[in-house]
């Protein structure tokens, strides 16, 4: 599973399934018995840089597409 809409990540409360119990153990991070769900707070990954670099990656795509096009 991908996160949450489509999302590359993840955010809000995820059950505990056995194969992630195992995983976990495996890992050296045993969780306990009464642990049922994850909660993952919200880390803006993507979108925060690409809104910051929106124009210079419109830029350089145009430049290339020139480049190709021979313009």
């Amino acid at each position: 599973r991908r996160g949450t809409d489509n999302r590359f990540q993840y955010t809000g409360s995820q059950p505990v399934t056995p194969a992630m119990r195992r995983a976990f153990w495996a890992a050296g991070v045993p969780l306990g018995k009464d642990k049922a769900t994850l909660e993952q707070p919200e880390r803006p990954l993507v979108e925060p840089v690409y809104r910051q670099k929106m124009s210079e990656v419109e830029r350089l795509m145009l430049e290339r597409i020139r480049e190709r096009l021979g313009l």
